[in-house]
């Protein structure tokens, strides 16, 4: 198998594995097992749609521009700075919470729509952790003020 055959593979296996199960499989299997789950609600489908383009949008970069994947173990071997993520900083988190809270909008579910707030508190938490170096030792200063949570820190990007 040729180098971009494996790296193929391994884009795909990378989307089933991390953005699939998180923003399709999880959402769904919380529907259904939602007690105070609605009627449904149309207007969330293009939401969830817009959502699915992103993600499949910023996939299709990460593969072309970057050669490389979203996992870890096949990271992009050039820094991708095209298309979405040339508007947002975590196009690919914005995408998915887009797309779990436009299902959650047309399922009319609750449960979905609370595993949708806790996603988009995932970066930040996820910053902050890191930030901390993992083992609890106080944020810098500049930390304090939450400028690597949040602003306008990546030359007029927004944050998610």
């Amino acid at each position: 198998m040729a180098k971009a055959e494996r790296l193929f593979v391994r884009a795909v296996l990378a989307f089933l594995a991390f953005p699939a199960v998180v923003g399709l499989l999880a959402p769904w299997s919380l529907a259904r097992s939602d007690p105070w789950l609605g009627n449904g609600c149309s207007s969330g489908l293009p939401l969830a749609a817009l959502g699915a383009a992103g993600l499949v949008w910023c996939v299709c970069d990460f593969y072309a521009v970057g050669k490389g994947t979203l996992a870890p173990w096949a990271p992009p071997e050039r820094l991708v700075v095209v298309g979405l993520y040339r508007i947002v900083r975590n196009p690919m988190y914005m995408s998915v919470v887009v797309l779990v809270a436009g299902t959650a909008l047309w399922r009319t579910s609750p449960l979905v729509g609370g595993y949708a707030a806790v996603l988009k508190s995932c970066p930040a938490i996820l910053v902050a952790w890191r930030s901390a170096g993992c083992e609890g030792t106080p944020l810098p200063p500049e930390s304090a003020r939450g400028s690597d949570l949040v602003g306008d820190d990546r030359g007029g990007r927004a944050s998610l």
